[in-house]
């Protein structure tokens, strides 16, 4: 006789079912399937002695006695055996039992002998599967679990299959979890698949994913869980973390180191310009200062504030529009008005943005005419729009734009820079001059050039 644990299952195509005897009263309890196989209604095979006289054939009954017997002195906790049945219409058929040892009760299932080869392909199947399935009751008790489970319990089937699954898992923190995962399970509440780590018999770390869903079996709800060897994943996932942690580390360097260069060069011109006497060389340097500074206080926004490769266009602009407006000292009757929202984008596109905005505030005030009744408003703002596009907008009340200008191929510098760089980010201009003038840039912040922003 074949010494196996009993399962659970039973493919939907066979004939049989599952069968309990509580070892304190000898009660006999059968599943409906059972019960239409046999022929039998509930009432009618309600104790150990019933199931024995009235369906065990007398030329196998006294083995089930012996097995019965062995199975309440603790000699073996499990069998599997095949034998005959007398059907209710006193029809003789073999069939193959099997069951084991849970708690306080025989839990086994019987099928049609002529289905045992369906039934062993369906076993070997399961068994075979590269998942692990284990069969819990609510409580966490093991009722089955597959040759897999072996090795992420790090026990055999034998020592499993009765057993809280406390048993298997040593971390109490691991168990809690599991535990309140089987709960919300039993309760029919959404759980997405939970992850934890054990150790194998080789006493090597693996970490699973593991799945649920609860069968429903007569007045039984049991849990099937599936599990899944991760361990590879997880290696993979925290070399790549390393790597990226490592990689923001050089970031950080750089943006720090590249700040720090600019600072350099914006003080050594600082100091070239203390020496010159000449005020067109003198606002020159001034100016290209200004612009070195905008590039500036993208990396060092960059290296303060652990982004590495964005930045939150609110603190960078917000920030440079002070620089800027503080170095002008413009007085009383000039006003500046900011509206910028916290749209996060590359260092590129906000650097070309920066530019953008210094040049057009720098020429508004540079140019402004002194005799505006309200004083001079210069007006910033940046907005997100549909689309993935965000829209930059520059505005004063001066006196405009000369009508000689070609602002498609201006002369100046400040006004060749504003073109360079909203190519650069893929922005489409609009200018307007009524009573003042207004630059209005509409581009992408998901550009897979450029931008590689979400709003």
């Amino acid at each position: 006789m074949e010494e196996e644990k009993g399962s659970p299952l039973r493919p939907s195509n066979i004939k049989g079912g599952i069968w309990k005897c509580n070892l304190e009263n000898f009660n006999f309890y059968m599943d409906i399937h059972l019960r239409i196989f046999l022929g039998y209604h509930e009432d009618e095979i309600s104790t150990w002695d019933d199931f024995i006289s009235r369906i065990i054939s007398p030329d196998d009954a006294k083995i089930i006695r012996g097995i019965f017997e062995r199975l309440l002195e603790g000699i073996t906790k499990s069998f599997s055996i095949a034998h005959k049945v007398i059907l209710k219409n006193g029809k003789t058929i073999p069939v193959y039992n099997r069951g084991s040892v849970i708690g306080n009760e025989i839990t086994g299932f019987i099928i049609e002998g002529n289905n045992y080869f369906e039934y062993k392909l369906f076993k070997e199947i399961f068994d075979s599967a590269p998942e692990g399935f284990s069969i819990i009751k609510p409580d966490g008790t093991i009722l089955y679990t597959n040759n897999t489970e072996e090795r992420f319990f790090n026990k055999s089937k034998d020592k499993l299959i009765g057993q809280s699954i406390s048993a298997t898992i040593n971390n109490k923190k691991t168990f809690d979890k599991i535990l309140r995962y089987i709960s919300n399970l039993s309760n029919k509440k959404p759980v997405p698949p939970m992850e934890y780590f054990t150790v194998d018999n080789e006493n090597k770390e693996i970490f699973i994913e593991m799945k649920g869903r609860v069968l429903e079996i007569e007045n039984d709800n049991l849990i099937l869980l599936t599990k899944h060897d991760i361990s590879k994943r997880k290696r993979i996932e925290k070399r790549i973390k390393s790597l990226v942690k490592k990689n923001h580390a050089i970031l950080h360097e750089i943006n720090h180191r590249v700040k720090n260069n600019l600072q350099l060069i914006s003080s050594l011109i600082s100091l070239q310009s203390s020496y010159t006497t000449n005020p067109e060389t003198s606002n020159i340097l001034k100016k290209l200062q200004k612009r070195i500074h905008t590039i500036a206080v993208a990396h060092e926004l960059l290296s303060n504030k652990n982004m590495y490769t964005y930045v939150n266009a609110k603190i960078y602009l917000q920030n440079l529009i002070n620089h800027i407006w503080t170095s002008f000292d413009p007085g009383k009757n000039t006003r500046l008005m900011c509206f910028i929202e916290p749209v996060r984008m590359n260092i590129e596109c906000a650097i070309a943005c920066g530019i953008i905005i210094n040049e057009l505030i720098t020429n508004a005030i540079l140019h402004s005419s002194t005799n505006i009744k309200k004083g001079l408003i210069i007006t910033v703002s940046l907005a997100k729009k549909e689309s993935n596009h965000a829209e930059l907008t520059i505005s004063d009340n001066g006196k405009g734009i000369s009508s000689s200008v070609d602002l498609n191929n201006p002369k100046t510098l400040g006004l060749k820079l504003v073109n360079i760089f909203a190519r650069q980010i893929n922005a489409d201009i609009q200018v307007r001059m009524d009573q003042g003038t207004t630059f209005i840039f509409r581009f992408p912040v998901k550009s897979n050039k450029i931008c590689g922003a979400s709003l």
